[in-house]
This record gives structure tokens, C-alpha cells and sequence, in this order.
């Protein structure tokens, strides 16, 4: 950033917000975000980004590390998203997740089981797993779902 004259402190501030791993507080660290006025949102993730969304539909939002943005009402179309989101997408639609189980099949034809860790506290994975789902049917192969939760959620769930 210095190469393009932006001098932390000088030109420029960087006032980063952490979920601790707890995607409850999103919401309420994009609001403080709005609040403070700041010229831009830089999300990590596609439930920050959906958090940042929900808060400001004025201040531009970059997206790092999100998927399906049609699909979970990110951006209007792929042609033309409208708003103020900007990013790169690790995936363009949760059908793309089914088609990677094709080349699997073709690799190792004898693989009958396969194992998907998810998050089911991101909109994106519920509608992946469901296109998982129907790929692995129509190869014939046994899904293994193991949900994958922050510690705290997984320390709760465990003990409740």
C-alpha cells in the first residue's frame, strides 16, 4: 500500500473488528462500523458480508472469501449485482460444489463414501450441502456430513 501512497496513520486508518468466532456479533460490529462513518468495509467472510449489507446499503463493502452471492441475496445478478458489493466469490453457485464430487468419480471410481465438512452456521454451505446431496445420489456415493462449529458453539453443543 505504501507503493501506492497510502501511509497507515497518514493517508489512511485501518480499524479492524473481530467476531471472535462468534457470527452472532456480526451484526452489531457492522452497525458500530455504519456508525463510525467509515469510507469502506472490507468483510472476510460471507456471513460478514451478509452482516455488512443488512447494516449500510451507502458504504461500499469489499468481499473476500464469500460464496454463492446470488444465491444468498448478496447481489442482484452475476451480469448485473447492483448495490455496493464488491469481491471475489469462492464459488459463483452452490451447484458448483455438487460438480466437484464428477471428477472424484472419474479419479477413483471405487470411492463409495465421501466426507464434507460444513458450517451450519453459513448460509452458503446449507444450499452447497443440498446440491452435494444430489450429485453423490447421482453417483451412487454415501455422503459422511460432519458439521464444523467454533469452539465455543461445539463446547456448547457437546454439553447440552
Amino acid at each position: 500500500m505504501r507503493e501506492l501512497g497510502w501511509v497507515e496513520g497518514q493517508n489512511i486508518i485501518i480499524d479492524p473488528r473481530f467476531a471472535e468466532a462468534g457470527s452472532e456479533r456480526l451484526p452489531d460490529l457492522a452497525a458500530e462500523l455504519v456508525r463510525l462513518k467509515v469510507d469502506i468495509i472490507v468483510a472476510t467472510s460471507t456471513q460478514a458480508t451478509l452482516a455488512a449489507k443488512n447494516a449500510t446499503a451507502t458504504i461500499p463493502i469489499v468481499a473476500a472469501n464469500f460464496g454463492d452471492p446470488v444465491g444468498v441475496g448478496l447481489i442482484e445478478s452475476l451480469a448485473r449485482p447492483g448495490g455496493s458489493i464488491t469481491g471475489h466469490s469462492a464459488s459463483v453457485g452452490a451447484d458448483t460444489y455438487g460438480k466437484q464430487l464428477e471428477p472424484l468419480n472419474e479419479i477413483a471410481p471405487e470411492v463409495r463414501r465421501v466426507a464434507v465438512l460444513w458450517n451450519p452456521g453459513n448460509p452458503f454451505h446449507a444450499s452447497a450441502i443440498s446440491n452435494v446431496k444430489v450429485a453423490a445420489q447421482a453417483l451412487k456415493v454415501e455422503l459422511q456430513l460432519l458439521e464444523a462449529r467454533a469452539s465455543q458453539q461445539a463446547n456448547a453443543k457437546a454439553q447440552g
